[in-house]
């Protein structure tokens, strides 16, 4: 009885904050729907992520919520209204997304993913093309980009040595892949401290995460901030939250979660957990 309550006052609370947009297609997406929740389609989820593209801690809330519900923020709208405005007839233009670990970046790349979906994109996940003459335009997107300009790679030859980034097959077509050389192309790539060991965490900047090396080749790029929620995003997110029953309790609660958590998107999530 106490259950059935609490979920009816949960549900009835959530209501009174639109957290929620009707617009489903990121093309229409604008400041209107700027920190309101999405819904991706089952089937759209399945031909864009099924192989990866969304972090493993959200794959796991989905199943919870039992649906896919992204943000609309910001530095999505500010990426998405930058390659509206780019002219595809010169050279691909290069975007970094960078923020602190727990900000949302791939999220952010998810929603800009799939704007380029909608907006008839040849979607290119694995650069297994080496002559790059492309008739679609093309959008190119790599989470966790700087790890190939970290010294070390995770990976071990047979007599346990570690292999270094250019050692790797791959990792040439991934730079090739991000030369701005070519045309008709729209490039997206993240820089996140989470790609690289704890010894070069210290800075979530460009500059730091990318190494000379990187940054040097992404040069001159469009750096966009992920940052953490603002005041609209955190009560919608907690609207969202309660309405799927994975925030309880008083309203103080919310109070001390915008404390501890800082408004970090990650952090928030992991510690409405067990409420």
């Amino acid at each position: 009885m106490f259950s059935r309550s609490w979920r009816q006052l949960s549900r009835r609370y959530s209501q009174a904050v639109t957290f929620r947009t009707n617009e489903y297609s990121p093309t229409q997406h604008n400041e209107k729907q700027e920190g309101l929740f999405y819904t991706m389609k089952p089937e759209l989820c399945k031909q864009l992520f099924s192989h990866g593209g969304f972090p493993k801690s959200f794959m796991q809330q989905t199943k919870t919520f039992t649906e896919t519900a992204v943000m609309v923020r910001q530095p999505a709208l500010d990426l998405i209204s930058c390659i509206k405005a780019s002219d595809l007839n010169h050279p691909a233009i290069r975007y970094v997304l960078y923020g602190e670990k727990g900000s949302g970046k791939s999220l952010t790349l998810a929603h800009v993913l799939h704007y380029a979906h909608e907006d008839g994109y040849l979607i290119v996940h694995v650069p297994w093309v080496n002559t790059l003459y492309f008739r679609c335009k093309t959008f190119v997107a790599i989470d966790g980009f700087n790890s190939f300009f970290y010294p070390l790679t995770r990976l071990n030859t047979p007599t346990k040595k570690a292999v270094k980034p250019e050692e790797v097959t791959l990792t040439t077509s991934f730079l090739k892949l991000t030369l701005n050389d070519w045309t008709n192309a729209v490039i997206v790539v993240t820089a996140d401290q989470l790609a690289v060991p704890d010894d070069h965490q210290e800075s979530f900047l460009p500059r730091y995460l990318l190494y000379k090396k990187g940054f040097d080749h992404l040069d001159p790029f469009v750096p966009i901030e992920v940052g953490r929620y603002n005041e609209k995003e955190f009560q919608s997110c907690v609207a969202y939250y309660r309405d799927r029953l994975w925030l309880r309790g008083p309203a103080e609660v919310e109070t001390e979660l915008k404390f501890t958590s800082a408004c970090n998107p990650y952090r928030f999530m992991e510690q409405c957990a067990p409420l």
